[in-house]
């Protein structure tokens, strides 16, 4: 008996325009440059039939127990409005599911926009739409794209969802208002604890801050660090919710996207990763713009899916 192939949702980086596909599940294409490392990342498995639903701008794909969806939002002016518009999308798409992890593209993240930074509206409106609804904070990253398009990724789960923040970062969405008119709304890690006894961890996109504040402007090696620091404390706190997992264990799970400000540092960041034995085959170098214009670096790391490997 011949088995049916699972559906997908998968990123490919590298992409020359945003494209959101459902041939198989939902397929986002990022106009992310690839600098190293493995072009295709494969976020959530489903059902072979699994359903999907259209939207305006983006698709959904769900079964029993996932849901997996993107939107892809063009010329999104003014930014705040149609963050906020796209979110309440995202809420309502997800209605009998909680939300664990978001991957946010923002168009020119560090430049103005009307009276803010790019990044604040984003978060004004981001914020705005989980205020309405009172949700829980997923994981979470936002980093900046060179083209006029929003594009929002996102899974949820009917499967039961903890939220996980770092002891030496305050949460972000308690950052005081100097960074901005609303907070960033998200946690530092999330996991999925399926059905099967298993855990799934998301770790948030993390960077070299200490309490609320950037550390190391401008030394790309001391960011590294902290960055590394900051993801393995989240390490030990993700092994707090998980059954018979050792206290100690690498920074960087399965599937791990290294963000970069500038392209001629993905050399040596490579060589610092690899120096520690932390870059896998499903590791990749990417080239976008951090939230903060004082950030070089942002690394984000996930369990690879249960369903994977089940299948």
């Amino acid at each position: 008996m011949i088995r049916e192939a699972m559906k997908s949702m998968r990123f490919i980086f590298g992409a020359s325009q945003p494209i959101v596909a459902t041939e198989d599940g939902v397929r986002i294409e990022l106009p992310v440059p690839l600098l190293s490392g493995k072009r295709d990342a494969r976020i959530a498995n489903l059902e072979p039939d699994a359903h999907t639903v259209h939207l305006d701008h983006g698709a959904t794909i769900c079964d029993s127990r996932l849901l997996a969806g993107a939107l892809c939002i063009p010329d999104p002016y003014p930014l705040a409005e149609q963050t906020r518009q796209a979110y309440e999308t995202v809420i309502r798409s997800c209605q009998d599911y909680a939300l664990v992890r978001i991957w946010n593209y923002v168009p020119h993240i560090n430049q103005h926009t009307g009276d803010l930074e790019a990044y604040r509206a984003f978060c004004k409106g981001r914020s705005e739409a989980f205020a309405d609804h009172q949700l829980a904070m997923p994981a979470a990253s936002a980093v900046g794209i060179h083209h006029p398009f929003l594009i929002i990724a996102f899974i949820a789960t009917r499967d039961p969802v903890v939220h996980v923040e770092n002891p030496e970062q305050v949460p972000a969405y308690c950052y005081p208002d100097t960074y901005g008119p609303r907070p960033p709304s998200f946690s530092r890690a999330s996991l999925i604890h399926g059905g099967d006894g298993r855990t799934r961890a998301f770790v948030s996109g993390t960077a070299a801050i200490k309490g609320h504040a950037s550390m190391y402007s401008g030394s790309l090696a001391d960011q590294v660090e902290v960055t590394l620091d900051n993801l393995s404390i989240m390490q030990r706190e993700v092994a707090k919710h998980r059954s018979g997992m050792p206290e100690s264990c690498k920074p960087l799970l399965g599937d791990t996207t290294i963000y970069i400000r500038k392209p001629d540092h993905a050399a040596e960041i490579i060589r610092m990763l690899d120096s520690k034995d932390l870059l896998s085959p499903t590791s990749r170098v990417v080239h976008a713009d951090i939230c903060r214009a004082e950030l070089l670096v942002e690394i984000e790391t996930q369990d690879p899916d249960i369903a994977a490997a089940s299948a």
